[in-house]
């Protein structure tokens, strides 16, 4: 799903593109194989996740659709989504499904992380071009988050029935131009 909605929205190749909550590594996998941007990143706090994404990498590689014109690599690493070991305006789309806190940690966790990785995605994203397609519980308190903060702007949210789950919600954030305080 947010595959698609970034191909129609704001994808474009040679792009860095970033899923912070990656946990096994699929929406950058499918991103590499099929957008084939210039670099595909998947960071989870967990090992476990990252050693499964590691592995359907290897069991994968010969079958990735790369061209001899495309130079796209998707990379993966251990990484607080609160505090990513990237550049400042180095990262062109941030793409995830955060988690909901009913698998994969509890709703208290994600709402006290959801902040710091608000602020994490004004300092990684590309001022004026940097973009945003995350999917998320109707219930976060991330739509709030976007609102107050004064260098990200929402431009759509869309609201979406998945696999039985009626309360999730699809953004589709812009970082502006300049660094405010």
């Amino acid at each position: 799903m947010c595959i698609n909605f970034l191909t129609a929205n704001c994808f474009s190749l040679r792009s860095v593109l970033l899923d912070p909550f990656g946990g096994t590594g699929s929406i950058p996998f499918l991103a590499s194989d099929r957008l084939q941007p210039g670099l595909a990143l998947s960071s989870d706090l967990f090992p476990h996740p990252i050693k499964v994404a590691r592995s359907a990498k290897r069991a994968a590689g010969a079958h990735l659709h790369h061209t001899e014109k495309s130079s796209a690599s998707y990379e993966l690493m251990q990484a607080d989504a609160g505090a990513l070991p990237v550049r400042t305006g180095s990262v062109d789309v941030i793409v995830s499904d955060i988690p909901f806190g009913k698998r994969s940690q509890d709703g208290a966790t994600i709402k006290a992380l959801l902040p710091k990785f608000v602020a994490e995605a004004e300092r990684v994203l590309r001022p004026g071009a940097g973009r945003m397609v995350i999917l998320c519980s109707a219930r976060s308190p991330f739509q709030k988050l976007l609102f107050q903060s004064s260098n990200l702007h929402m431009e759509k949210a869309v609201t979406v029935s998945m696999g039985g789950i009626d309360d999730v919600r699809l953004f589709l954030v812009k970082r502006k131009k300049e660094a405010t305080k």
